[in-house]
């Protein structure tokens, strides 16, 4: 079985999953944002998405992917392969007035793939991991051209947040008009179309929808009508992603790429079940540890070496693809730092039925907090005042579920284990404890926002700050 203690030497005697191989694929990573997990056709939904839905068939479903319970925290740790908490940034997504964003000493997905040769690095579409500083910004994490929004819950037509225009084309702002879904679909279009057979490529493809506002061309609304709101408008956001998503896998295919392309497609969190969001069969949604928060759509597709039509039943962490894109292309994963993903692309091609290690999940501020720790089988849920305070755990509400025999969380065993509770309980706590101190931790909102803050015209990064 491979370990973080052989993964690098492997790689550096050039192991691969296959032995020698005639290029190096070409990654596209595609994130929908607010997605549930009872929101795709091919889990039983009346929303229509039958561009996934075919993705779902030629690829693997992986069926126990793993996120985070909010936006900025899973893309933080599915371009790095570490927790985010260990840069301050797993308690929430950035909000428009923070200071902080992905540091500079984070090596990126993006990074480890441009060490490797890939010379065409696109992020199209929401970044949300930092902007009040230029070292946030994706041309200064391995990207070579970025193209779409800084913030979260932008207008979906205006592109407006806070007053200003939050489109940019790699560091200016863009005057391009539409509606967010479709200009992120024609960017990455655009550079499929300009990509080469014989040159690998990476695109980090991340959607707005459905993700409120709640808005949709009245085209897409025609097939719900007669739905209740807000569900009507986030089924007709969701079938335009989808077609969206049909229009970058036809580029793939016109252009003879498809072949030789990992597509891995996800969703950042669960549905928000007050903003259309529909996780049933699980308990819970967006920012909760509960499944139905972090539990959520994905597929892995690539026609070369993967057989199709299967369904992955290991569970898979959203810090797990860093590590494991990197053995697919022959990469030293790590630059310094230690990974807390691992490669797990034996499970996912079906030769290995391992588990990963354990899944950590946190979301909230001092005054609320949701914890949770998956190992072995077990998971513990933890929801009360910060687990760091003194006293707090008998005000805290804890959970514990046997999750592999009842994945939706109903029945709660923590009375009958009161050892093994304690054991859990300790094991959030360090690592609750690695939040750095010098990062504030609130859950965004006008109550946290400065009496004198406003927006930067056109959402610019700074030259310097």
């Amino acid at each position: 079985m491979l370990t973080r203690r052989n993964f690098i030497p492997m790689l550096a005697s050039g192991g691969s999953m296959a032995g020698a191989q005639p290029r190096r694929p070409n990654i596209v990573i595609i994130v929908a944002d607010d997605l549930g997990w009872n929101d795709v056709g091919y889990h039983g939904s009346r929303i229509q998405t039958p561009h996934l839905d075919r993705l779902a068939q030629e690829g693997v479903r992986l069926d126990q992917f793993y996120c985070c319970p909010v936006c900025s925290p899973t893309r933080a740790g599915l371009l790095t392969g570490r927790y985010p908490i260990r840069y301050g940034m797993m308690h929430w997504g950035i909000a428009p007035y923070d200071r902080h964003g992905l540091p500079a000493e984070e090596r990126t997905l993006a990074a480890v793939l441009r060490d490797a040769g890939y010379t065409r690095r696109a992020a199209v579409g929401k970044w949300h991991l930092g902007h009040a500083r230029r070292e946030f910004h994706p041309l200064s994490h391995g990207f070579t051209s970025f193209y779409g929004y800084y913030n979260s819950a932008i207008d979906h037509f205006t592109l407006m947040r806070d007053g200003q225009r939050d489109w940019h084309r790699d560091w200016s702002p863009s005057t391009d008009q539409g509606y967010a879904t479709d200009l992120i679909a024609d960017e990455a279009i655009r550079f499929l179309k300009a990509s080469s057979t014989a040159e690998p490529f990476f695109l980090y493809l991340a959607f707005d929808a459905p993700h409120i506002p709640l808005q949709a061309p009245e085209a897409s609304l025609k097939p719900y009508r007669g739905w209740p709101e807000p569900r009507r408008t986030y089924a007709a956001m969701v079938t335009h992603m989808d077609h969206a998503i049909g229009r970058v896998l036809k580029a793939l295919d016109d252009t003879g790429l498809a072949h030789d392309t990992v597509v891995l497609f996800l969703s950042d969190n669960g549905g928000d079940p007050n903003a259309g969001g529909d996780n049933r069969p699980f308990r819970g949604g967006k920012a909760t540890t509960f499944e139905g928060g972090i539990r959520v759509p994905a597929i892995l597709r690539w026609p070369r070496s993967l057989q199709g039509g299967r369904i992955c039943k290991s569970p898979v962490r959203y810090i797990d693809v860093l590590p494991t894109m990197a053995r697919l292309v022959g990469a030293a994963a790590r630059g310094g730092k230690p990974l807390d993903g691992v490669d797990v692309w034996d499970q996912v091609r079906g030769t290995s039925t391992a588990r990963p290690q354990s899944l950590y999940s946190f979301i909230g501020s001092v005054e609320r907090e949701h914890l949770a720790l998956m190992e072995d089988g077990w998971k513990l849920v933890r929801v009360g005042q910060t687990i760091l305070r003194a006293g707090s755990e008998s005000r805290a509400q804890v959970y514990l579920f046997r999750i592999d025999e009842d994945p939706f969380e109903t029945r709660n065993l923590a009375g009958d284990n009161p050892k093994l509770v304690q054991k859990m309980l300790t094991k959030l706590r360090a690592f609750r404890a690695l939040h750095p101190t010098h990062i504030p931790i609130h859950t965004g909102g006008d109550a946290n926002r400065p009496p004198a803050w406003s927006p930067p015209k056109d959402w610019a990064v700074p030259e310097a700050g």
